[in-house]
């Protein structure tokens, strides 16, 4: 059974964790020093801290823009709940808003239809890989977090993305683009953002007691994101040519191609169809594990009426394994599982 996300991790990664722990210095250190000068440079950005998670960047990057009780926090809720959990440790009001098409980024209308104050903060997800309007949202006075937890490397107008708004957040977990087992990052270009930041992850040796937590990376983390860092290049060229393979596959069917702008890494590929159970039931009757792409949104969790795009593509969107470790001849067991399981007279056909 091909599985829906695998790492693609090598000898490299292996000796320089190995490095690591003959050296003995397995906590924050050298290696998450030289993680963040080397992401900060890849970014085009001023600074950058490692830290535990992703979600631990999340949580960050909104203390770092004052997040409180008087504040609110727009968040889209076709999504995964690190951001509503990061939010709500903030004890912020958080105001969960509709998404668009094709993929599930946040919706741009809605947000600002929501709007309650002009320091309203905004979590913008890059949804699968694919970019989406930060400028506009930024231009508009929302403080912005880019979440690029599923987007590294990605970009949109020639901009990387995590160097639009006034700070962004990674994460480095087993099934991400850039994987360290776990890991995350707060990226910007405020030094004031950047030291509350570096000042909150580590509560030792500190000469008063403001809250802080132990949100540090280890030497261990650093050292493999690294290696997956200077490979990540040529992991987004495999995996727009994995989709390229994937898309000419998809015009056999009943399936409906999803348009993806330039600029997209394609975290997730994914296919339409009119039947999510039943297409995962067929997918893995070939073979191939496919998967809900979220889980289940927020405003289900919250038991809130409308959100008709997030319902449309929560009940029509599947993904497919797309990821570097994947080889030819998985490439093209997927392909012919799409064929086979998108054929014209099947529950694919959307039309």
């Amino acid at each position: 059974m091909i599985p829906h996300s695998q790492p693609c991790l090598g000898d490299e990664e292996a000796a320089a964790a190995a490095e690591v722990v003959k050296s003995g210095y397995l906590a924050n250190g050298p290696q998450t020093a030289a993680l963040e000068r080397e992401l900060a440079d890849f970014l085009g950005v001023q600074g950058v801290a490692a830290c535990s998670s992703g979600t631990a960047a999340l949580y960050l990057a909104l203390s770092a823009l004052g997040a409180s009780s008087h504040t609110t926090v727009h968040i889209p809720s076709y999504v995964c709940t690190a951001l509503w959990n990061a939010a709500h440790f903030c004890d912020a009001k958080i105001s969960v808003c509709d998404v668009e098409s094709p993929v599930g980024n946040l919706s741009v209308s809605e947000v600002l239809r929501r709007r309650e104050k002009d320091d309203d903060i905004v979590i913008l997800p890059y949804m699968f890989g694919s970019p989406a309007t930060g400028l506009e949202l930024k231009q508009a006075g929302f403080r912005l977090i880019e979440d690029c937890a599923q987007s590294i490397g990605a970009s949109a107008d020639g901009h990387l993305l995590g160097s639009i708004g006034q700070v962004s957040i990674f994460s480095f977990y087993a099934t991400k683009v850039l994987c360290a087992g776990e890991g995350g990052a707060v990226a910007s270009n405020s030094p004031e953002i950047m030291d509350f930041v570096r000042d909150f992850i580590d509560y030792d040796h500190k000469k008063d007691l403001l809250r802080r937590f132990n949100f540090k990376m280890t030497d261990l983390q650093a050292a493999v994101a690294r290696i997956q860092l200077k490979k990540l290049p040529d992991f987004i060229v495999r995996r727009r040519k994995i989709a390229a393979e994937f898309d000419q596959a998809v015009l056999n069917t009943g399936y409906e191609l999803i348009e993806r702008p330039p600029g997209d890494i394609y975290f997730r590929y994914l296919i339409k169809t009119k039947d999510t159970a039943g297409t995962i039931a067929r997918f893995r009757h070939y073979g191939v594990t496919a998967a809900l792409p979220v889980y289940y949104p927020v405003h289900r969790y919250l038991k809130m009426d409308g959100f008709p795009q997030t319902e449309q593509l929560y009940r029509s969107l599947v993904s497919l394994p797309c990821y570097p470790a994947l080889t030819d001849t998985e490439v093209e067991t997927i392909c012919a599982a799409i064929i086979s399981s998108g054929s014209f007279c099947s529950s694919a056909n959307v039309k």
